[in-house]
């Protein structure tokens, strides 16, 4: 039995492009994902949103559900990446003060956890596939600057006194699939940041997941596990300038 095509959702009306460049937000055709396989977890349960090609234009906002004031987070996204280039950003919190507060990047197949600034990273090598499904987590706490990252539920990284004793301000603006330089002064979107391809279950807490929870919160039955912060599917993330939601 197919199922049918959902065409456009009901909030349409009420989620008007912004600029010229940037669209409503739209369901595409669902015939045709599911014939292209699109399984950002074992028993499809989320949506994801589809970035066309690399551009300025294109990004996600993320309007969190409680303020990003974090003495300590884990954030985990799904990612099939179509290509990759020196800093391909998946999401990325900053303020006026300090645009690279929180990264998260490619660097063709490294993954990078920023924290605090871009002096301060954590990088994975060669932990990322292109084109597959590849769930990313990074953590860090300011105590003890302990930070690490996770590739399938995997540890492929640690660290400890990095941005040891910072605390991540709230007011800033978070998005994922591009990286605003300079943030809310004088900034704009370059090109060659932008992310291309799909990214589903993007989630933050504010506090360090312990080992079995990062990979429970990534499993097959793992779709009523969202983050405080962030919650996916719940917390409103809204596309621009192309990006589109597809289930």
């Amino acid at each position: 039995m197919r199922l049918p095509a959902v065409l456009l959702c009901a909030l349409c009306s009420a989620l008007s492009p912004e600029g010229p460049g940037d669209y409503e937000l739209m369901y595409v055709d669902l015939d045709n994902e599911i014939d292209h396989g699109l399984q950002p977890t074992e028993d499809r349960c989320e949506t994801a949103i589809l970035f066309p090609m690399r551009s300025r234009r294109i990004f996600g906002s993320v309007h969190p559900v409680t303020p990003m004031k974090l003495e300590s987070f884990s954030a985990c996204i799904w990612v099939k990446a179509t290509d990759v280039l020196n800093k391909t950003v998946l999401f990325s919190y900053g303020t006026k003060r300090n645009p690279y507060e929180i990264q998260l990047y490619l660097s063709y197949q490294s993954v990078v956890l920023v924290v605090g600034g871009e002096h301060n990273k954590l990088v994975a090598n060669a932990a990322v596939p292109l084109g597959k499904w590849t769930r990313l987590c990074g953590t860090w706490e300011s105590r003890r600057g302990r930070v690490s990252l996770w590739v399938d539920g995997e540890p492929v990284a640690a660290a400890l006194e990095m941005a040891t004793g910072h605390l991540v301000p709230e007011g800033g603006i978070l998005q994922i699939g591009q990286e605003k330089n300079g943030c809310c002064v004088g900034g704009g979107f370059d090109e060659a940041l932008a992310f291309s391809g799909r990214l589903t279950g993007f989630n933050i807490w504010d506090r360090v997941l312990g080992n079995e929870e990062i990979r429970e919160s990534g499993g097959a039955e793992s779709c009523h596990i969202r983050g405080n912060v962030v919650g996916w599917g719940v917390t409103e993330v809204q596309p621009h300038g192309g990006a589109q939601y597809v289930s």
